[in-house]
């Protein structure tokens, strides 16, 4: 038997630029689901967290623990996040230059 795993938005994509420093401005998610479609349009790797207003998240570092920095979202590429139902939130950030993330709140997709 075949799963179905397409994405189905909830609503409409907003974009955001992220920089070095934006790691503590979160921007609201609208729309209603359990997974975000994080496309990153540049090819400077970036770093995203979701959670409530207050969300933040840093950088990436040299290794892979939950405790160094947000989920990684490669240059020209594209992920999809299971997010809790109550996340109001995303924020970015790059270790260097800028990217722009386009986002989608949804069901499916993994």
């Amino acid at each position: 038997m075949s799963r179905n795993n397409s994405f189905t938005p909830g609503a409409v994509n907003s974009t955001f630029a992220c920089t070095t420093t934006s790691g503590t401005t979160p921007i609201a998610l609208t729309g209603t689901g359990s997974t975000v479609l994080v496309q990153n349009v540049t090819s400077v790797e970036g770093f995203v967290a979701v959670g409530s207003s207050t969300v933040s998240v840093v950088a990436g570092g040299a290794t892979s623990k939950a405790s160094d920095g947000g989920f990684s979202v490669p240059g020209n590429t594209m992920r999809a996040l299971s997010i809790p139902l109550d996340a109001t939130h995303i924020v970015g950030i790059t270790a260097a230059s800028v990217t722009t993330f386009r986002i989608s709140r949804g069901e499916g997709g993994q």
